[in-house]
């Protein structure tokens, strides 16, 4: 049985409204006798009328005659309205593709809760605290509407939105890699590449800024590439970067960090064209970004009767004549720790006289 009855919009406990009733009857009555009994009348007494403002207490004072004689679990099964006090946003700011969460502080007594979440005044999205965000632009709104219920009956809800500001870039993906040097003369030294991918939500340009990391320290080296020449056997490399995009920072991604091992040799010489009477030599030169000086170097590929010198690197060739036509040349060069590098290159011969072949050139 209910230990609360309505009158009109107000909730009087029934003992309250018995004490109330019964303290008014005794007044009232009370007032009858002194007002109507004379010296030969006898007392008439009439059952009272109460008003409604009478029955109507206030609630502080209802609360306040209750004060500790209502058991706190039976007003609380009693089912207050559902009201939505506040709306928090998880992460405070939304960004494009972001996982994005309604945070609700309900009072009273609800039994499930409705989301109706909005981009720009248009719905999308599941009925959940949670939500992927869609693409979004700076200027969009998300806002969500969050509704309590009690069994089918709906409460008080609220509506909390967000502005999209600037959103800041994001990187993707980072690593390092080998750049090879050019075999031609006068080539670059062999480089490592940082490897970035980023994006702006918005759109804008972007700039990346690179921290190259070796044995822990930072390097006063900010490019998108690092010479290879720096680094010895056993250094470890690493590389920090961020992207902006004029106002906002992204956050920082690291690589995984690279432990040079053996240094591959580098070929930076160029066959030359042979002489006139058809003869080639050839030099090749070689060098090792670590500390390795010492090569050995072979033909792979070659027409019959080049030589090349094992340790100077030498290749000599004096074609005979029955060799007119297109020869291909393969140079091998190894380090002591097993590294190699490689260069090809034609030789085209053409038959100037009955004697032999002319000179040859180079492709």
């Amino acid at each position: 049985m209910s230990m609360f009855r309505r009158h009109g919009a107000k909730r009087v406990p029934n003992h309250l409204g018995n004490h109330v009733g019964q303290r008014l009857v005794h007044c009232f009555a009370a007032a009858l006798l002194v007002a109507g009994c004379s010296e030969s009348e006898a007392p008439v007494v009439t059952k009272p009328v109460l008003s409604v403002f009478e029955l109507e207490a206030s609630e502080a004072s209802v609360a306040e005659e209750a004060k500790g004689s209502l058991d706190p679990a039976t007003v609380r099964d009693f089912g207050d309205d559902p009201v939505v006090q506040r709306i928090e946003f998880e992460p405070r700011e939304p960004e494009s593709r972001e996982r994005f969460e309604a945070i609700v502080g309900v009072s009273g007594d609800w039994s499930s809760l409705q989301y109706v979440w909005m981009r720009n005044g248009e719905k999308f999205g599941p009925n959940a605290a949670e939500v992927v965000l869609p693409r979004l632009s700076t200027g969009d709104v998300i806002a969500v509407r969050v509704t309590p219920y009690q069994g089918d009956r709906p409460g008080r809800g609220l509506v909390m939105d967000s502005p999209v500001r600037n959103q800041r870039p994001r990187l993707s993906a980072l690593s390092i890699e080998r750049v090879e040097a050019s075999e031609s003369s006068g080539a670059q030294d062999e480089r490592w590449r940082g490897e970035v991918r980023a994006d702006d939500p918005d759109g804008d340009a972007i700039e990346i800024e690179y921290r190259w990391i070796v044995n822990g320290e930072t390097s006063e080296i900010e490019d998108e590439f690092f010479p290879a020449s720096q680094l010895k056997k056993g250094d470890r490399i690493g590389l920090r970067a961020r992207a902006f995009d004029g106002r906002a920072w992204s956050r920082a991604a690291h690589s995984g960090e690279i432990v040079i091992g053996n240094s591959l040799p580098v070929i930076v010489s160029a066959p030359p064209r042979p002489g006139a009477n058809g003869f080639f030599s050839y030099a090749v030169r070689a060098k090792d970004t670590g500390d390795v000086d010492e090569f050995r170097y072979s033909l792979r590929r070659s027409p019959r009767g080049m030589k090349i010198d094992e340790s100077s690197g030498l290749v000599t060739w004096m074609p005979a004549s029955d060799q007119a036509g297109r020869h291909e040349v393969e140079v091998v060069v190894h380090d002591r720790d097993g590294g190699e590098a490689t260069q090809s290159f034609s030789l085209a011969l053409v038959q100037s006289s009955e004697t032999g072949p002319g000179p040859a050139a180079t492709r």
